[in-house]
């Protein structure tokens, strides 16, 4: 969660002089979001720890939480968090216009029909309850074409630790990246109220597609003893050789859109937009969900130690996907030059 700046572009072409059919081409993306949390201490205060659940074999712990130190009596340090995403998506489609009623040109088309079936004319708008939708003109287009959408995020974690003695240093990282690509199509429909110098539009469309869903895991542990001796393994705390690795599926996924946007025209050729859209991704996968704070600590020795013996089971962390929702909305404003 988080606020966010970004762009749209929007460009469109009319086939024929009375807008009843054109195409138009879309980008739009939100700036990278980066947040950042560290906290630590001296070995006296504060106590700060990494949580996990032990699952090592023959532990008197075994299934409850546990904690690895990160600032306590013997060790001090730090722990920082940095989460980064960023959205971006792109699509092409053709508008197509049902119907149009008031100051509509005189090749528009016919009315007849338009108004109960798709909602512009006066059999609907001229109720009381749309009084001021009764003047000016109204048009209902439909548009259909292909979308492609991308959200990419990564969560990282580094411990900084040292012995209070200051003979001995670590240094961990567990990283999860994760990407989300979704390639579909899209259908939906357009109304658009215009009187005067003031006009009133509304979106709703619907994608329909795949998701190419991919995982990173990736983690490492530094050790220094202070002699020149400094050993490097794979797998930090939460990312071990039982979940480190690259993971990919296609699942299916939906992804509506709904939007309204009020303009004014301030000359002939160009208008002030503001307006309000909201967009939802039925499956993603993010970081924090692909973390499993099941441990065996087994895992954390380094081969390179006398005596080191391979780890036994269970295997954890493991990985699996966890897939979620995924939501964004925002306020716009902007310009439509017309030419």
């Amino acid at each position: 969660k988080g606020q966010r700046n970004g762009g749209r572009v929007i460009l469109g072409y009319w086939f024929d002089d009375y807008g009843q059919l054109g195409i138009e081409g879309e980008y739009f993306g939100l700036g990278k979001i980066d947040s950042h949390f560290i906290d630590g201490g001296d070995g006296t205060s504060p106590i700060v720890g990494r949580p996990y659940i032990d699952l090592t074999p023959g532990s008197p712990n075994l299934g409850l939480p546990a904690v690895e130190d990160v600032s306590f009596p013997g060790i001090m340090g730090t722990v920082a968090v940095d989460a980064e995403s960023e959205l971006k998506s792109g699509g092409i489609r053709l508008r197509r216009n049902l119907c149009c009623v008031g100051g509509c040109g005189p090749d528009c088309g016919d009315c007849v029909g338009c108004g109960s079936p798709v909602g512009c004319g006066s059999s609907i708008l001229d109720e009381p309850f749309f009084p001021m939708f009764a003047h000016g003109s109204r048009h209902v287009d439909f548009i259909a074409g292909v979308r492609w959408m991308q959200l990419d995020e990564n969560l990282r974690i580094t411990e900084d630790l040292e012995t209070t003695d200051q003979t001995t240093t670590f240094l961990l990282n567990d990283n999860f990246a994760t990407s989300n690509e979704f390639f579909g199509g899209e259908l939906g429909f357009i109304w658009e109220w215009r009187s005067r110098r003031w006009s009133l539009d509304v979106l709703s469309k619907l994608g329909l597609g795949n998701t190419r869903q991919r995982v990173s895991i990736s983690g490492s542990t530094i050790r220094d003893l202070g002699t020149m001796d400094v050993t490097t393994k794979e797998g930090g705390l939460l990312t071990q050789t039982s979940n480190i690795g690259n993971y990919d599926r296609n699942v299916f996924a939906v992804i509506p859109e709904l939007g309204v946007t009020l303009g004014y025209d301030i000359t002939e050729r160009l208008r002030f937009n503001v307006g309000y859209s909201f967009i939802y991704w039925s499956r993603v996968v993010r970081p924090g969900d692909q973390i499993d704070l099941d441990l065996n600590e087994e895992y954390l020795d380094f081969p390179t130690d006398p005596g080191y013996t391979p780890p036994g089971a269970p295997a954890r962390p493991q990985f699996a996907f966890r897939d979620s929702d995924f939501w964004v909305q925002g306020l716009t404003l902007g310009f439509l030059y017309q030419y």
